[in-house]
């Protein structure tokens, strides 16, 4: 690549680079958060929750006078439409709550991890065509096709043995956009791994 590209695409990539240092931070922060307020809302009692059922989603509302309101919507694809007398509404609350960030959060800290290392790689080095860049970008796909693939499977399970007793499995489980864009990623990181190549030839005739 050109001196001159080079050093526009390491000004983009230090740009990109800080605002997404800030979401990493930030979703820390979001996660430490969702821990204490868990915490918090495992010692509330029973009543201090309430469900709705709407057309397509519980609305679990946790609401302590003392304190603020939190609210989930939890699909119907996790939580069946059933009588209320069925299920413990703390339960509901505290399984999704925890399944779905314990699900999400992870994923998504190493996802910008990822991300981080390849807009590093691409400041530090004289190409974004790298190994490290290749490898990088197949995790992140890795990564995001799991997280699409499995993700609402686990909520189920722990939504099955803790709160309903009834297991549910569909195709709307199934974050099919999530694991397009993975697979995308992945089709990218073997165009990348071919330019590493045709980069190393390069290098070598110079």
């Amino acid at each position: 690549m050109a001196n001159s590209n080079i050093q526009v695409l390491r000004r983009i990539a230090d740009t990109v680079y800080k605002i997404v240092s800030f979401f990493f931070w930030g979703s820390i922060i979001f996660f430490v958060l969702f821990i204490g307020n868990t915490i918090w809302a495992s010692f509330l009692p029973q009543d201090s929750f309430t469900a709705e059922s709407g057309i397509r989603h519980w609305l679990i509302q946790l609401d302590n006078d003392s304190y603020w309101h939190i609210s989930v919507l939890v699909p119907f694809t996790n939580i069946s439409p059933i009588d209320l007398s069925r299920f413990s509404v703390k339960s509901a609350f505290l399984t999704y709550s925890i399944t779905s960030n314990l699900t999400l959060f992870p994923a998504l800290l190493y996802g910008i991890y990822l991300v981080k290392r390849i807009l590093e790689n691409t400041i530090d080095g004289h190409s974004p065509f790298t190994h490290g860049n290749v490898n990088n970008m197949k995790q992140l796909a890795y990564v995001l096709i799991a997280y699409s693939l499995f993700s609402e499977l686990i909520i189920n399970i722990f939504v099955w043995i803790f709160v309903t007793q009834i297991f549910k499995l569909s195709l709307a489980n199934i974050h099919l956009f999530g694991a397009g864009i993975g697979a995308v990623i992945l089709i990218i990181s073997y165009i990348f791994q071919h330019g590493v190549y045709l980069q190393e030839e390069h290098d070598t005739t110079l």
